[in-house]
């Protein structure tokens, strides 16, 4: 993770340490986690309990409105999703190849057309 400061990180993998992602936050910066093993997100509840403000971790459940009303600040550029690269469907296999090699910077789509 490098030197950019973010007022969310929005973790749906879990394949960087807590510490890591809190590192980049701002001042009043958010950690959600919402994917990854479960024990991380036991012990991030637990450790919300002991750690400062910027620290705070939230367990998130989402439901199909929760997905709806993130989708629409996706669509308007509140929130900006991080794409690391983008792959035709025909590719998909070298698109899972860049995922296992562990270098991904954000998603890595698979676009499929019509």
């Amino acid at each position: 993770m490098g030197a950019k400061r973010y007022d969310v990180v929005f973790d749906m993998v879990g394949n960087h340490s807590s510490s890591a992602c809190r590192r980049v936050l701002t001042r009043n910066g958010r950690y959600i986690v919402a994917g990854g093993p479960p024990f991380r997100g036991i012990l991030l509840w637990a450790l919300t309990r002991l750690t400062k403000p910027r620290q705070i971790a939230y367990l998130a459940r989402p439901t199909p409105t929760d997905l709806g009303v993130l989708g629409e600040l996706m669509a308007s550029g509140r929130v900006t999703p991080v794409v690391d690269r983008t792959y035709p469907l025909e590719e998909t296999s070298e698109a899972i190849r860049h995922v296992a090699a562990g270098h991904t910077r954000g998603k890595v789509v698979i676009a499929v057309t019509r």
